[in-house]
């Protein structure tokens, strides 16, 4: 077998994981906030936007409606990064992600561990530059692993240090997957015609992992602000207002 031949089953391949991720985000939401008793719209909106950013990213990424669909990465990645920076200030949004427990969050996070491993192997079929992969690549297996380690709770509870150090590191690694994408991905694309990423990846899956990481660091910003007097975070602080 001729290794380019394992091109099309690798964009698939990609496409259904970065699909099964974000459905696995919404069934998490939904489970959560039935379980709190919490009647949001966010779980509406949420829908709303798996399926147009889903549907869009398959017709452009997996269709011949339009041609070089790896050339349009930034096209979702920006308005996805925008949307996931706008979520830290939408009440709904807050609550939803505050509601998660540990073993969700982590099972969400590891999500970034198989990614890593997708981007090593794109970049051995010429879906992607080989300096994105290793940088890119490196840091989303950080991401998964260190949420899978974690001695401490990534959510609440007991010392911070591992949250600041798994969600931190998760946001920081994102924001320079969307910069490597946006100025050395889609160049390098353009010129070498290559198809490119599943567009689902990046349009999809990425831009939720990128909240949850930014939720991570909103609640443990707000608990470190809102210490009373016996070092512990008040009752009124532990979520969402």
């Amino acid at each position: 077998m001729i290794i380019q031949e394992l091109v099309g089953p690798a964009r698939i391949s990609m496409g259904i994981t970065a699909v099964i991720c974000a459905v696995s985000f919404y069934k998490v939401f939904k489970e959560s906030l039935q379980k709190e008793n919490i009647n949001s719209d966010f779980l509406k909106y949420l829908k709303i936007w798996i399926s147009i950013t889903g549907i869009t990213a398959f017709t452009v990424s997996h269709t011949s409606i339009i041609s070089l669909g790896g050339a349009y990465l930034p096209h979702g990645v920006v308005p996805g990064f925008i949307l996931a920076f706008a979520s830290l200030f939408w009440k709904p949004a807050c609550k939803a992600f505050d509601s998660l427990l540990d073993h969700q969050v982590r099972g969400l996070m590891a999500y970034r561990a198989i990614f890593g491993a997708f981007l090593f192997a794109g970049a051995g079929l010429e879906l992607f530059p080989p300096i994105f992969a290793l940088i890119a690549g490196t840091g989303d297996l950080l991401a998964g692993w260190l949420s899978a380690v974690a001695k401490e709770s990534i959510v609440n509870g007991g010392g911070r240090k591992w949250r600041w150090l798994v969600h931190g590191w998760g946001t920081v690694d994102l924001i320079d997957v969307a910069i490597l994408g946006t100025f050395v991905v889609q160049p390098w694309i353009v010129t070498t015609q290559s198809p490119g990423p599943s567009l689902l990846l990046p349009w999809l899956a990425v831009p939720l992992l990128l909240a949850l990481n930014l939720h991570g660091l909103r609640k443990n910003f707000k608990e470190s602000q809102s210490l009373d007097g016996n070092g512990e975070v008040g009752p009124l602080h532990q979520k969402c207002s």
